[in-house]
């Protein structure tokens, strides 16, 4: 079983074609996909699949779910506002499961359960976001030490 770092590791280092892979799989599975957006939809589709793949990529390398979920719950509440139907957020982590899955057969538990989680999570509104510093906040030890290293200039941090 490969560690979350190595399959955030991994995640980044692919993120082009695994991004691809999903929507593919995504738009074999519901034709009507590429009906509705066209080639543009689709290559739309493959950039915020770049960006999630990336969201969950962090959540791996910090062991904090957070990370993912705070990201896929804006994106839910981003697409609530425009009027877009949030089951295609849902279908998109749903097939990221499989594709991950193929790719690790021997294990990636954490990304799955990340996608399951993200999957359950709501769409957040902006007065439902946690201040970042607040010390209740999952992010808060990562937030602080974040500004910490921008402050000292310590870029390697």
């Amino acid at each position: 079983m490969m560690s979350e770092k190595a399959v955030a590791r991994f995640i980044l280092s692919q993120r082009p074609a695994l991004a691809q892979a999903v929507v593919v799989r995504l738009y074999g599975h519901q034709p009507e996909l590429r009906q509705r957006y066209g080639d543009d939809g689709m290559a739309k589709c493959v950039h915020d699949t770049k960006y999630s793949l990336s969201h969950l990529a962090a959540a791996l390398t910090y062991s904090c779910p957070a990370i993912f979920t705070g990201y896929i719950a804006w994106v839910k509440n981003v697409l609530q506002i425009r009027n877009v139907r949030l089951e295609g957020v849902d279908d998109n982590l749903w097939v990221m499961g499989i594709v991950l899955r193929e790719q690790f057969p021997d294990g990636c538990t954490a990304a799955l359960t990340y996608l399951d989680d993200a999957i359950r999570t709501p769409p957040q509104g902006a007065s439902e976001c946690p201040p970042l510093f607040d010390g209740d906040n999952p992010l808060s030890t990562l937030a602080r030490g974040c500004l910490r290293a921008l402050l000292l200039t310590e870029r390697h941090k």
